[in-house]
């Protein structure tokens, strides 16, 4: 049985390495947003301060590790072989729930998830203890209620404090600075610097010391004794430095706070989280070594009596998590998918907004304009005219046109206080042994100076209002699903036994491949079609580029998905026609993706080319229209046979398949005109579109008399007639692409070269003359 418990406590730290992976993918967007959303430096340096604040971070974690051994549950209630059980349906629970977030590209807990997972495999033992065991103690017992309660409220009360002190910490310092800072930071910058980096210095050293692994009694009490000129040197010290920097030097010091914020943050995050990870497999480990020592009880009779002790982490464990963590930063893909998603909600211009607007959201945006309203309007005059004059975002705007792509999402202001508030919060919840969450903290203080900051619009309000709520209920989300799915796996662990814990993790392997399989596919098809917009100026080729992929791309794909629908329908094919159904939805929102940054390939065309642009735009436009119209093609028919309802006659799909030919060779013929510039073929294309609408006016004929004689009902006429109007819609909207090209390109060509040629006759007239 040695070698059974020794496989496990492999697993656990083979799982404990996996943990630490999408750990880290999902909670680098804690400590990586506001510098990267503020482009504060380039995003190598910004990795490279962030590693060295997870390596230093990992040292001051030692004790938050007591939280995994018995923060949650009485170990001192539970048997060797019972305890290793609940570790292992733990980290199996963890990495497999963090690893779906982080495809979803959605921040979320790991302290929640741990903490409820660590609840639900502790319930799921001691239920089955108390209906097993005929000595066993009530539940509640087992479970260290108190403590348990006190993580999860301070969890949820941090969530309040964190978005309340960001938003208030961010309102006063934008009416200090404006967003046009650089006038006063000579002024104030180094007052304000000096005094968020002393406030980072106190939380991390005075109050995180008491948790490093490498701090003696000696040091913590010279530290302890010496706080208050800590504070006042470190404070003195930075506006010194800081002053001389802005007087002597071009040094942006903001841009400094945010890199010395963001890795006090990474820091904090290493201290606070590195729980999360290992300090479960880290108490498997623990409770091996204490059943070695104490040998002469077997694994089912050893009381986990050892584990409720203080038990001391090495440092070179935590070392090693560290470095990691730190491969992990720099190496995964899925960090940037969910750290996008947290900038996106919280950059200071509008876009493309990654949510949609939910009547929650909208009540609540609604009811907070009033209020705003109402206060505004009781405000003094002189003091309202202040506050308007220091929230003007126009100095930020201006940039951001200037810089184009290179824009940032909102400037170093707010990802300076952003990191100062987080890292201090979260520094002084480590030092209280409290397992904040990180996410949850670093997230809503990013909320609450995004709305300070006046970056939730009018324009984007609602959406960014349904994309904090729709994260917060997956924070609520993996709370459930984590106690869930691990008091699930414990009882499966434990009435399965060895064959059982296989299975799951072959299970779990298959899972873990298939959504990092899933992800990598998705981000790659996302590429290679933004890949089209390229930076800088755009000139008239790159636009006719531009526009000829997205149509070569859109208008193939369409062929492709109404072939297979018309084959799925022919032959009642669900799976086919789910398939189609969902590449079209692919395609809708690339072209939604495509409208919404239209007006940003605009900006980037040369002013001289309005007609190029005037292209790229209708362009767009009538790609959407015709995967809008394809779609009307693809979802009835998959409700059609989704109802089962009777299918079409032979005759109809035959008449749907030859006018689908006949499109299709339409559409490719429209692709290759405009790969090709082909003037001449545009002008006979144009004609070309006749007989395609002449076949669907012949078979709406057929269609009615059919229906006439009674032939078919009402369903299959009602999905016949949609289809008929649906591929006139395409056909008329292709035809609109070629008449675009003619009109905007072809015949401003043929105008300049009869201009040009006139021009170069006039000369000779004069001569012969």
């Amino acid at each position: 049985m040695e070698a059974y418990y020794l496989a496990i406590v492999g697993i656990l730290f083979l799982l404990a390495i996996s943990d630490l992976i999408v750990g880290v993918s999902n909670d680098a967007v804690n400590f990586l947003n506001s510098a990267v959303g503020a482009k504060a430096a380039s995003f190598r340096t910004i990795l490279v301060v962030a590693a060295l604040g997870i390596i230093f971070g990992c040292t001051f974690s030692s004790g938050m590790m007591e939280v995994a051994r018995k923060g949650i549950f009485h170990p001192e209630h539970f048997y060797f072989s019972e305890i290793m059980l609940l570790f292992l349906a733990v980290m199996v629970t963890d990495v497999i729930l963090l690893d779906s977030f982080n495809t979803l590209g959605m921040p979320t807990s790991t302290t929640v998830s741990i903490v409820f997972e660590l609840l639900g495999a502790a319930v799921a033992l001691s239920v089955i203890k108390v209906y097993t065991d005929p000595n066993a103690l009530s539940i509640g017992e087992y479970i260290n209620s108190g403590k348990a309660l006190a993580i999860i409220s301070g969890i949820l009360v941090s969530v309040i404090i964190a978005f309340s002190v960001g938003l208030i910490i961010q309102y006063f310092t934008r009416l200090l600075f404006s967003f046009n800072y650089e006038k006063r930071l000579k002024y104030f910058g180094s007052l304000w610097g000096g005094l968020a980096i002393a406030g980072i210095t106190y939380f991390i050293l005075v109050k995180g010391a008491k948790g490093a692994s490498f701090i003696t009694e000696e040091m913590q009490a010279a530290i302890d004794s010496n706080v208050f000129a800590i504070i006042v040197g470190s404070f003195i010290g930075w506006v010194v430095i800081l002053q001389l920097l802005t007087w002597f030097t071009k040094v942006n010091i903001f841009k400094l706070i945010v890199l010395v914020g963001t890795f006090a943050l990474a820091m904090a995050f290493a201290s606070n989280d590195l729980v999360n990870f290992i300090g479960v497999p880290l108490a498997g480990f623990n409770s091996y070594e204490i059943l070695q020592q104490n040998g002469d009880h077997g694994a089912d009779g050893f009381l986990m009596t050892g584990l409720a002790g203080k038990v001391p982490t090495p440092t070179i464990l935590l070392l090693l998590s560290g470095l990691v963590m730190t491969i992990t930063l720099w190496t995964s893909r899925k960090a940037r998918t969910v750290i996008k998603t947290s900038v996106d909600l919280g950059r200071q211009y509008d876009g493309a907004e990654r949510f949609d607007s939910y009547a929650v959201s909208r009540s609540l945006v609604r009811s907070f304009s009033k209020m705003a309203k109402f206060v505004n309007d009781r405000l003094p005059a002189g003091i309202n005219k202040f506050v308007v004059k220091q929230f003007d975002e126009k100095p930020f705007t201006e940039k951001q046109a200037n810089l184009g792509a290179e824009a940032p999402a909102f400037d170093m202001v707010r990802a300076a206080v952003t990191l100062v508030v987080a890292s201090s919060l979260i520094a002084f919840g480590t030092a209280l042994k409290l397992p904040l969450s990180t996410t949850y903290v670093t997230f809503m203080v990013f909320m609450g100076t995004s709305l300070a900051d006046g970056a939730w619009g009018r324009e984007s309000a609602v959406y960014r209002v349904s994309g904090v709520l729709s994260v917060i209920g997956g924070w609520f989300f993996t709370a459930f699903s984590a106690f869930t799915l691990s008091f699930i796996i414990a009882g499966i662990f434990y009435f399965g036994g060895p064959i059982a814990i296989g299975l799951t993790l072959i299970v779990a392997g298959i899972f873990l491949y298939r959504s990092h399989r899933y992800h990598g596919q998705k981000e790659e098809e996302d590429a290679e079609f933004e890949k089209a917009v390229v930076e800088g100026v755009l000139t008239r080729a790159q636009v006719l580029g531009m526009s000829i992929s997205h149509l070569s791309h859109v208008l193939g794909g369409v062929n492709t998905v109404i072939a297979e629908t018309l084959e799925g329908l022919d032959k009642e094919d669900l799976k086919q026609l789910t398939a189609a159904n969902k590449r079209l939805r692919k395609l809708r929102k690339q072209t939604t993706q495509l409208k919404l940054n239209a007006n940003k390939a605009l900006d980037k065309i040369e002013d001289d080319e309005l007609e190029a642009g005037h292209l790229y735009i209708l362009v767009v436009e009538y790609l959407w229209e015709i995967v809008q119209h394809a779609t009307n093609i693809v979802r009835p028919s998959l409700d059609h046979v989704d109802n089962h309802h009777k299918p079409l006659l032979s005759a109809q799909i035959k008449e749907l398949k030859s006018i689908s030919k006949q499109l299709d060779t339409y559409i490719d013929k429209t692709i290759k005109v405009f790969e090709k510039l082909d003037s001449e073929k545009a002008g006979k294309l144009d004609e070309a579109i006749n007989p395609v609408i002449e076949l669907i006016r012949e078979v709406r004929k057929k269609q009615i008399k059919r229906i006439k004689n009674h032939e078919i009902g009402t369903r299959n006429s009602l999905l016949y007639l949609n289809h008929l109007g649906e591929f006139r819609n395409l056909a008329l909207f292709s035809n609109r692409l070629v008449k675009v090209y003619q009109d905007l390109i072809i015949m401003p060509e043929e105008a300049a070269t009869k201009s040009a040629d006139g021009n170069s006759e006039k000369p000779k007239a004069k001569a012969k003359k």
